[in-house]
């Protein structure tokens, strides 16, 4: 059997994270006919397990409001968009 060190988890989980842009999102899916606001996140740069780990957003930008697409595909290709703005954003922010 293997034992994982959660702390140890953790901390190698955090150094892959710390300073990865988010794209976030919070309210309903109004798309999927969901009205329960919710909290969802996408780090971008990031593959892997983040589920039982604390995490620490900070906000700096909104780029829109909650909006119902026509269909999941129009929907996809606006996350695409947003992730391309939030990489924008937070590149900018770093060059200053």
């Amino acid at each position: 059997t293997l034992a994982i060190d959660a702390n140890n988890h953790q901390k190698q989980i955090r150094e892959q994270v710390i300073g990865n842009p988010v794209a976030l999102h919070i309210g309903p899916n109004p798309t999927f006919g969901e009205e329960a606001r919710k909290v969802e996140d996408h780090i971008l740069h990031f593959s892997g397990d983040l589920y039982g780990c604390n995490v620490e957003i900070e906000i700096i930008d909104k780029i829109r409001s909650v909006t119902k697409f026509d269909s999941l595909e129009a929907l996809k290709n606006q996350l695409r968009q947003d992730v391309n703005q939030v990489d924008v954003i937070v590149k900018q922010g770093t060059e200053t």
